[in-house]
């Protein structure tokens, strides 16, 4: 290949002068579209984060939300159903990957298990149909939830979770992993079944859940990422809204959004 240097002819002004604002028009252009795709981003992601949920007399509800580092839309979610009989089904969600079509699937996903969980009456009988729902009509894709069934008269609260990170009981002792419902991710291929565990929140604890960008790190174990997170939590204030601030601020700084969200009982 030969290479000729100094043969063009030299630009006048006027060229190099409409070769500049073609420059600065593309760049105004691209930095308005991003900005676009930013609010649109937001818009979507906010969709997917419930906002002033109900929450039975007797009963609070704090949440954190940070967005992943890369600005992106994530695929956290999460979501309070209340059922006919009066109890109410906090759940957790995370789909894989991240942008505008995983937006939309996590839409799907939420909406559809909302559905179920009328339909089924129970949280176990919901992730099962929605494991069917993704092998059927969303193959490739994969999700994981957690959700929590509170009787708000007594306090029980059953634990159902579809290969989500397990909840964290506080109580006024310390911090417990509810690690005793485990079932496999959603979109695995396997028909899912999902243990489920009983606890019983008394007045003063309370119920965290979360996302995975709270514990994972790289070339890390994940059981280490939950012994400390225990730690944190224990050590946390009592309060619900700065124990949430507290556990945000401690979260590692990665690519991935956070979620967290704590049920507790008053008193």
């Amino acid at each position: 290949m030969e290479q000729v240097r100094g043969t063009s002819v030299p630009f006048d002004a006027a060229e190099v002068e409409a070769a500049e604002r073609l420059a600065t028009t593309v760049g105004d252009v691209l930095a308005r579209r991003s900005a676009e795709d930013a609010r649109l981003a937001g818009a979507l992601q906010q969709l997917m984060l419930t906002t002033r949920p109900p929450v039975p007399d007797g009963y609070g509800l704090s949440s954190r939300y940070r967005p992943s580092g890369s600005d992106a839309v994530g695929g956290d979610w999460f979501d309070v159903t209340s059922m006919p009989d009066g109890r109410l089904v906090l759940m957790v969600g995370d789909v894989a990957g991240h942008g505008m079509g995983m937006a939309a699937v996590t839409a799907q996903l939420r909406h559809a298990l909302r559905a179920y969980l009328i339909d089924t009456g129970g949280a176990a009988g919901a992730l099962e149909r929605l494991g069917g729902l993704i092998a059927e009509l969303l193959p490739g894709e994969l999700a994981t939830v957690t959700a929590v069934e509170l009787e708000p008269g007594t306090g029980r609260t059953t634990v159902v979770s579809a290969g989500h990170p397990p909840p964290v009981l506080r109580t006024r002792g310390g911090a417990v992993l509810l690690d005793q419902a485990r079932g496999p991710a959603l979109g695995l291929g396997v028909h899912p079944t999902h243990e489920v565990h009983t606890v019983d929140l008394e007045p003063g604890d309370a119920i965290l859940l979360y996302t995975d960008g709270l514990v994972e790190q790289r070339r890390r174990p994940l059981s280490e990422s939950l012994r400390e997170l225990q730690d944190h939590v224990r050590a946390a204030p009592r309060d619900p809204e700065r124990m949430c601030d507290a556990l945000l601020a401690g979260a590692p700084l990665t690519d991935d959004d956070v979620t967290l969200v704590a049920l507790h009982r008053l008193g």
